[in-house]
């Protein structure tokens, strides 16, 4: 899922660290690892002349190598700061991690009778660098597209997740309408303000933040995007991400784009979100 998983990350904050929707953290760019332990190191220790790794030592970066500094949560999901959320995810610990995760459907199935969808499978990080990258969504982290989907749907719907239907209407050949679309709430995944608090997050990461060209002019878009490295060697291109929803309860649509090697989250995967979301918006009208 590459940053996409953020949300998971950044839930599993709002309900294990103190205070974690006002304090700052802090993203100096880069963290340093020792590749046989997976143990952190100061990154001074494992950093040569020209800013690359030492034999021996593993590097988890930003994009570009860079440093974004002091960031509230809200800030650090926004700009999709690796450095914060693998920091995160250290100091959450691999055990809550993981609870957080299996709370939101990870390792678990989905079973809606119309339908049967595959959720994502967490694996508890043997390593702090293990860890670390699996709470910025590397590592062995998997998610479906409908799996977060439902996730980005539930935080638009405050908490609610929705049973996912394939038949919209059925009508007769005279145009009649013999059956139409029936709700129905699946699971509560979030609590108290945790829904609000990522509905806001996803709104800056459109407006300010990484998922700028999801934008749609009179609408209210928040999403996150993703850039899923997908090879270690870097032969092959990341996979391309972007889960969101429209903000509006005339227009209650929520997405999910994954474009495999297709590149950049933010320059991929968001322009094709966006222009989904306004076929949607023509096509079903009022």
């Amino acid at each position: 899922p590459g940053s996409t998983f953020k949300i998971v990350t950044a839930i599993a904050a709002l309900r294990y660290l103190p205070n974690a929707q006002s304090r700052t953290f802090t993203c100096t760019g880069v963290m340093a690892f020792e590749k046989q332990s997976g143990k952190r190191v100061d990154a001074s220790l494992a950093l040569d002349e020209d800013g690359n790794a030492k034999p021996g030592y593993a590097l988890l970066r930003d994009v570009d190598g860079e440093a974004h500094g002091e960031l509230t949560l809200e800030e650090a999901f926004a700009h999709s700061c690796n450095n914060i959320f693998a920091g995160i995810a250290l100091e959450l610990g691999a055990d809550k991690l993981k609870a957080v995760a299996e709370e939101l459907g990870l390792n678990g199935e989905f079973n809606f009778g119309e339908l049967v969808a595959y959720s994502g499978t967490y694996e508890k990080s043997a390593s702090a660098f293990a860890l670390a990258w699996s709470g910025v969504g590397q590592h062995t982290d998997i998610m479906t597209p409908m799996h977060m989907c439902l996730l980005v749907s539930a935080i638009a719907n405050d908490g609610v997740m929705m049973a996912p239907r394939l038949l919209y209407e059925a009508t007769t050949a005279e145009g009649a309408v013999v059956r139409t679309l029936e709700s129905a709430a699946y699971k509560t995944l979030l609590k108290g303000d945790e829904a609000t608090f990522l509905q806001n997050c996803m709104r800056a990461a459109v407006v300010e933040g990484t998922g700028k060209r999801a934008q749609i002019e009179g609408y209210t878009v928040c999403g996150k995007t993703g850039t899923a490295e997908v090879s270690a060697s870097g032969n092959a291109a990341p996979h391309a991400w972007f889960a969101g929803f429209i903000a509006e309860e005339a227009r209650p649509y929520a997405i999910c784009v994954v474009i495999e090697n297709g590149g950049g989250g933010g320059t991929v995967a968001a322009p094709v979100a966006q222009a989904v979301l306004k076929k949607a918006i023509s096509s079903i009208g009022d």
